[in-house]
């Protein structure tokens, strides 16, 4: 289908588009990987700040935040083409560095151009007190990443069973980010 797709650009253009992505095919799955790190899960706080910033203070409404450390990743291609997945693995921390739980997730290249790359994940966040799942769609430069990030919040098992809002995910390394999760039971 790749042929097929190809022979409808305009000659010259997926030539131009293979040296672009040529330094991005040589990226360690960490950099397609980093949107999809975007679950998290564990009471830390109440309120804040940053809800107000999406024109959202509910009361009913929990403010979770946890450290993400990925620890394994893969990917079946190398992410220059639609089809293209990656998926992703780690631990996740409290603030005080208790561990809480494990994440994983999978994401799906949907389109790359010239200049950009679309891929949608899916992520579940396992903690102690349930699972909580989330999805989003992201478009960002080749070979770059492109943060803050937020997502919707789309259910969970135990404690979380029913959850909606926002995450809001933030790179501390290329292994590490801070999410901040706004849910809604």
């Amino acid at each position: 289908m790749s042929g097929e797709r190809s022979s409808l650009r305009p000659l010259g253009l997926r030539d131009r588009r293979e040296n672009r992505l040529e330094g991005a095919k040589d990226m360690k799955a960490g950099r397609y990987v980093s949107v999809g790190l975007l679950a998290i899960a564990g009471i830390f706080a109440a309120g804040s700040p940053a809800a107000a910033d999406h024109g959202d203070e509910d009361s009913s409404k929990k403010v979770l935040r946890l450290k993400h450390v990925q620890e394994d990743s893969w990917r079946s291609g190398d992410g220059s083409e639609a089809g293209d997945r990656f998926g992703f693995t780690g631990s996740q921390y409290k603030k005080d560095g208790e561990p809480f739980g494990t994440y994983g997730g999978e994401c799906t290249v949907l389109a790359v151009d010239d200049e950009d790359i679309t891929h949608q994940c899916f992520v579940t966040s396992n903690t102690p007190r349930g699972q909580i799942t989330i999805q989003g769609i992201h478009t960002e430069p080749v070979g770059e990443d492109a943060f803050p990030q937020d997502d919707a919040i789309t259910g969970g098992t135990g404690a979380f069973a029913h959850a909606s809002g926002f995450t809001r995910t933030d790179q501390v390394s290329p292994t590490t980010y801070i999410t901040t999760y706004y849910l809604r039971r």
